[in-house]
């Protein structure tokens, strides 16, 4: 069932890619990444190749996007800056440092999806009103030990209410003032603060599912800490560019460059868990994905992909010679081999794997 859905999905992108590739154009103009684009149907958005920037239709470099679950590498950031500041540890129970009911889950195992925990029923559904968070753990049974990987978006939406009841402050406030600031990062988890941001298509079947504008007019108040209700825009909220996700793959390639330790870089390049036979090719770490995939080249990548209301994006980097890739965009094909997108499989073979 599932082989017959992708094939129709495929086909239908087949018959309207046509009138999508007419209407943009790209700046400058590269033939192989331009087949590339028009194949997946990408509406618009920036590919940021290292230097090199490539504007889709009506794309712009510092043009913020709901960059989805790349939100969790920035996330991953602030929560190791936080642990280095507040010298918590990645592997004491929660439950030492915060009233949350999580039994003996750590810090490490959210930011590596090895909790055990999974996404509650309409977690990812924009409703305002929220269950309270420990009215969501007490339908969890908690088992002693480690736990299997299983990527869930609950995971790093815990971690925002992890930050307010630390800090006493906004999960947003404190990642402003301790990481977006520092770090010169264009950054919001408030979609009443991004009301310039793109909005979302789905190109199959065409529709409009995000409108920042209509989104913001209704946007629940995230600037006072309730932790208690923050845990869901920490996982695929930050409202991002492709500048500031440059600055952070810069980051990381430089071991923290002083902002946070070389020794908490290396835990988040670690593998902490592997996606298995759903991707043999991906492992996580800590807020980050890894890929390993000769097809891109020798190296291994670094980042995270993202996927939100027909948006795929993705932004990795390779360690040693710190090439960066990093794709935003409002709309394209969400056809996937595994887990990694169709689009992102093939803009990663035109960047990394050039020199192959």
């Amino acid at each position: 069932m599932t082989e017959y859905r992708d094939r129709l999905y495929l086909s239908a992108i087949a018959v309207i890619r046509p009138c999508i590739s007419r209407k943009r154009s790209l700046v400058p103009d590269d033939n192989e990444l331009r087949v590339i684009l028009n194949r997946h149907a990408v509406l618009s958005g920036v590919v940021l190749d290292s230097d090199n920037a490539y504007l889709l239709g009506d794309g712009c470099i510092d043009k913020l996007y709901r960059s989805a679950s790349i939100s969790k590498l920035i996330t991953a950031i602030g929560v190791m800056r936080m642990v280095e500041k507040e010298r918590l540890s990645l592997d004491a129970p929660i439950t030492s440092f915060t009233p949350l009911r999580l039994g003996n889950i750590s810090l490490r195992q959210l930011l590596s999806h090895t909790s055990g925990l999974y996404d509650p029923p309409d977690y990812a559904k924009a409703s305002h009103t929220l269950k309270p968070l420990d009215a969501v753990l007490s339908t969890f049974i908690f088992k002693p030990g480690p736990h299997p990987f299983r990527y869930s978006n609950f995971n790093f939406g815990i971690l925002g209410s992890v930050i307010e009841y630390v800090t006493h402050q906004s999960a947003e406030v404190w990642m402003r003032q301790n990481v977006f600031e520092p770090l010169c990062l264009r950054g919001t988890y408030d979609t009443a603060l991004a009301k310039d941001a793109s909005d979302s298509y789905r190109v199959m079947f065409p529709s409009k599912p995000l409108n920042i504008r209509q989104r913001a007019l209704t946007a629940p108040d995230i600037l006072s800490p309730a932790p208690q209700y923050h845990y869901r825009f920490t996982a695929g909220n930050l409202y991002t560019d492709a500048v500031s996700l440059k600055l952070v793959s810069k980051l990381l390639v430089g071991n923290g460059n002083g902002f946070l330790s070389a020794e908490s870089v290396h835990a988040m390049k670690s593998t902490h868990g592997q996606y298995g036979p759903s991707d043999k090719q991906l492992s996580y770490g800590l807020g980050m994905q890894i890929i390993r995939n000769e097809a891109y080249g020798p190296e291994t990548l670094y980042g995270h992909q993202g996927f939100a209301y027909g948006s795929v994006h993705m932004a990795f980097f390779t360690e040693s010679s710190g090439h960066t890739l990093i794709s935003l965009n409002n709309g394209a094909s969400e056809a996937r081999d595994g887990r990694m997108s169709r689009l992102n499989h093939d803009l990663l073979v035109w960047a990394f794997g050039k020199s192959t």
